[in-house]
């Protein structure tokens, strides 16, 4: 009995030359990895042109350094890493060493910024929070009524509210007002624009966008800047140096009814620390409830809202004006002086005003010129012709006037709103 062989085809396999012109054996997956590292030194090689974002969501395929201070700066070519501060904001990294290695030229702009920062504000002065304060450009709206395109300025420009007020799409802001060509509104806008629209642009944000020179810096003197939406590097809200954050709220304490230029004396529209409550104040550094419920994609981080929430406050409360509508041929209604007695002026139905700061009744007095008397802990009690009454019997009667109003407010305690009955009236039950 006898077997046959049998012979099993053998795997094909590739050969190179070596250097002495022999040939040499190589398997298939060598000649596969082979082929996948050249195809990662072309995708290597197109990725050299340029680079994403790395920051996860960014929609910028091909990134542009706003900051162009190195004399290596990317543009918008090449760079080891993107610095994400918006979908459409970002700097490269050779202006980031520029600013932050110790010897280059512009470090010390950087740290002559931090030291200002960090003796004015409370958040980390990092080198992004240095760009976004300092290099990052102001954006501008054409002023022109068909137009409203909004135009990027180059970094050096500085926005003034004149600026803002004449703009014109194609204006050179460095010497002149004159406009490059004929009709610069009709270039199409910049499609960065039409992202900020969107509610997913605010959850990009890697630092919110702080205000300058703004008009509720002298109500916020007692705030931390940037927790209430400022920036800290702005003069006007600066603070001596050393001088810390409860320095400086003792010495607005010590200064008796602190005023801003503009504003009325009588209105405060911010809580100050450790104050007690007053009508119709809100706290600058948080939110409140009902803006909350209204506002949920600022509750992460309320910086943003919060600048623009108290800026508005600040120029409504330095502008107010209030128009009064009056029924009869003279000023006042319960308000109403009688001078008939001799040489004595009689309030008739006049009332007291029970605290001054944000009431309409105060305002309206300062406008109109009526002066109003500050009462005291002592009260006089004016009978007929101009008399005081006996210092005795008005303790007396201000001892039964309360008592009376103890009896009532226990007797209201266990009644509904339908129960009411006016207070005059009860008394002359009792």
């Amino acid at each position: 009995m006898s077997t046959g062989r049998v012979r099993t085809k053998k795997k094909a396999c590739s050969s190179d030359q070596s250097p002495d012109n022999l040939p040499l054996r190589s398997s298939g997956r060598q000649v596969k990895k082979k082929a996948a590292e050249a195809a990662d030194d072309d995708d290597e090689a197109s990725e050299k042109k340029y680079r994403k974002c790395e920051k996860a969501g960014c929609t910028a395929t091909c990134p542009v350094c706003f900051a162009s201070a190195a004399e290596r700066c990317a543009k918008n070519g090449y760079t080891s890493r993107w610095y994400h501060l918006s979908c459409g904001e970002h700097f490269c990294n050779e202006c980031f060493d520029y600013y932050y290695r110790s010897h280059k030229d512009g470090y010390e702009k950087y740290t002559a910024w931090k030291r200002i920062w960090t003796s004015n504000g409370k958040s980390e002065p990092s080198p992004k929070a240095f760009m976004a304060d300092q290099q990052l450009p102001y954006w501008v709206q054409c002023t022109k009524p068909d137009c409203g395109k909004w135009r990027q300025l180059t970094k050096e420009i500085q926005l003034t509210p004149q600026i803002a007020k004449t703009y014109r799409c194609g204006m050179k802001l460095n010497n002149s007002t004159k406009t490059e060509g004929s009709d610069q509104c009709s270039m199409p806008e910049d499609l960065r624009v039409a992202e900020v629209s969107d509610h997913w642009w605010y959850s990009m944000l890697i630092l919110p966008p702080l205000l300058k020179d703004s008009v509720a810096a002298p109500f916020l003197a007692a705030y931390y800047p940037d927790c209430v939406g400022m920036s800290p590097s702005c003069t006007s809200t600066n603070r001596l140096p050393g001088e810390s954050n409860l320095v400086k709220l003792e010495h607005l304490k010590s200064v008796p009814n602190l005023t801003v230029a503009g504003m009325n004396k009588y209105f405060q529209p911010f809580y100050q620390p450790n104050e007690c409550g007053k009508a119709l104040c809100v706290r600058p550094d948080v939110m409140e409830l009902d803006e909350l419920y209204e506002f949920p994609e600022y509750s992460r981080d309320p910086t943003m809202y919060l600048a623009l929430r108290n800026l508005i406050l600040a120029l409504w409360y330095t502008n107010c004006k209030v128009i009064v509508l009056e029924a009869k041929d003279r000023i006042g209604g319960r308000v109403w002086d009688d001078k008939t007695f001799k040489g004595v002026t009689v309030g008739r139905g006049a009332q007291i005003v029970n605290g001054c700061v944000n009431n309409p009744m105060a305002l309206m007095c300062e406008q109109l010129g009526i002066k109003m008397h500050k009462l005291g802990e002592k009260c006089d009690l004016i009978q007929e012709g101009g008399r005081i009454t006996d210092p005795t019997i008005d303790k007396r009667m201000d001892f039964h006037f309360n008592a009376i109003l103890d009896v009532v407010s226990e007797w209201r305690k266990d009644k509904t709103q339908h129960q009411d009955v006016p207070l005059g009236g009860k008394w002359e039950e009792m």
